[in-house]
């Protein structure tokens, strides 16, 4: 279910089937605005409301980098309140681009120091491949 979206540059999914968060990033070249309202807004507000355990970052057709401002405030802000509702996991969905991968590298290092568990997939099947093999454990 789509729940928000910044055309040509972010779409917001719930994925009720695994209680995750998926953003699809396409091109990472987004406003801290647009990426506050996407992501500590609406993507927030609804995996609190339906218990997410999961939140999958997608970057695999993104484009482009994040601003030093955005990669600081994920850094400073944005793991440390995925924890404080319950998200365990955090995936990231590697970018094909050289250049997002990159940027990418630099906020993963940020995950585990708030206590999130990273997880690195080349897919979004992966990633859900992940967190059913991880519900079956808790079963």
């Amino acid at each position: 279910m789509k729940i928000y979206e910044v055309p040509g540059k972010l779409e917001v999914y719930w994925r009720q089937d695994v209680k995750a968060i998926w953003d699809k990033w396409l091109n990472y070249a987004v406003s801290l605005d647009e990426f506050c309202e996407g992501i500590m807004v609406k993507g927030l507000q609804h995996a609190k409301t339906n218990k997410a355990i999961a939140w999958i970052a997608d970057g695999s057709d993104a484009k482009a980098v994040f601003s030093h401002e955005i990669q600081d405030y994920i850094a400073s802000d944005v793991f440390r309140t995925f924890v404080s509702i319950g998200v365990k996991y955090f995936i990231s969905v590697e970018p094909k681009s050289a250049l997002a991968k990159l940027g990418v590298k630099r906020y993963e290092s940020q995950v585990g120091p708030h206590g999130l568990q990273l997880v690195v997939t080349a897919s979004l099947d992966n990633a859900i491949a992940f967190l059913v093999e991880q519900a079956k454990k808790t079963a």
